[in-house]
């Protein structure tokens, strides 16, 4: 014979069941991404006072962008010059122009940058990206870089 005591235990079990259940599926589905947020930093030029030449591939500095979603290219000193963002899937057969947003305002695009500040640039696909001094008239350049890996697996 069922007494009200029997029945709230079975309530009580059924509900730590599906609480169980819950908490598996929720690990399941989170867990994955839990540790595959990382990051890098790195200085890639610093001081410079001249435009690089970059047809000898070990001229430019290059960050290895593999199993990384994006890429910040912090730009630094008072210079009259240009500096190019690129990315290339083999470096050693040539880069091509990387669009990147400018985190002040998030809402232009670039290739280049002609004034110090910070731009985040997609490299999903890229294996290699880099900045390139394009003309440097005056001043000195420093470059700093940090590469960011969010959810990708």
């Amino acid at each position: 014979m069922w007494n009200w005591r029997d029945q709230i235990i079975k309530r009580l079990m059924v509900g730590a069941v599906l609480a169980l259940v819950a908490v598996a599926v929720l690990c399941l589905v989170w867990l994955p991404f839990a540790h595959a947020v990382t990051t890098q930093s790195v200085k890639l030029i610093v001081n410079a006072t001249a435009a690089q030449n970059c047809t000898v591939v070990t001229d430019c500095p290059v960050v290895d962008v593999k199993g990384y979603t994006t890429i910040v290219f912090q730009v630094l000193g008072t210079f009259s010059g240009s500096v190019q963002f690129e990315a290339a899937i083999d470096k050693n057969l040539g880069f091509t122009s990387l669009e990147c947003f400018n985190t002040a305002n998030r809402s232009s695009s670039t290739t280049s940058t002609q004034v110090a500040g910070s731009w985040r640039c997609n490299v999903i696909g890229f294996n290699y990206a880099r900045p390139r001094i394009d003309v440097q008239n005056s001043g000195t350049i420093t470059v700093l870089a940090g590469v960011v890996s969010a959810g990708v697996l």
